[in-house]
């Protein structure tokens, strides 16, 4: 089994905004079924998404930080969100 690792190097700009670079082509949905929430993603997609949880876990963001992603990652607030992630710390 070949290892893989990691790296991921960020500016941090909490506790106010956050930035991030979407690889081309990436995609996001999530749904509901039986009561489970799923996240469906293809690569780039998770890996954007576990870019933005480790910037919000490290940086000094405060208790109800939050971020809504597009199912393109876009900025567009005309488009629906796909997901919308909260930083509870209270829980």
């Amino acid at each position: 089994m070949e290892k893989k690792t990691f790296s991921y190097q960020f500016e941090d700009h909490s506790p106010r905004s956050i930035t991030y670079e979407v690889g081309e082509g990436g995609r996001l949905s999530t749904s509901v079924e039986d009561g489970v929430p799923f996240i469906y993603a293809n690569r780039e997609g998770m890996l954007t998404l576990a870019k933005l949880l480790i910037q919000v876990s490290l940086g000094e963001y405060k208790n109800g930080f939050h971020i809504h992603l597009r199912s393109d990652f876009s900025d567009d607030a005309g488009k629906a969100d796909a997901l919308t992630f909260l930083l509870n710390d209270g829980q």
